[in-house]
């Protein structure tokens, strides 16, 4: 039997991971192409996602709205990138 809450952690994830690489702060200039690739290598590393998630769940409970709180867990996990 699946947790409760599992489903919902799997959902926020792909929201998440979209948001992710949607936000994700690309040089458009040409000698910024290295730089973009090592955010592309790292944000593709996976990892467990917990601070971002834990901002969500956060969010919700205190009725952020949902683009806020995807904002602000994308900046958190960047961050710690």
């Amino acid at each position: 039997m699946n947790h409760p809450l599992a489903d919902s952690r799997t959902a926020m994830l792909a929201r998440l991971e979209e948001e992710l690489l949607a936000r994700l702060p690309y040089s458009s200039l040409e000698a910024g192409k290295r730089l973009n690739e090592a955010l592309q290598y790292e944000l593709g590393s996976g990892g467990k996602r917990i601070r971002p998630l834990l901002t969500l769940v956060s969010a919700e409970l205190f009725a952020v709205p949902e683009e806020i709180a995807l904002r602000l867990g994308c900046a958190i996990e960047y961050l710690h990138l």
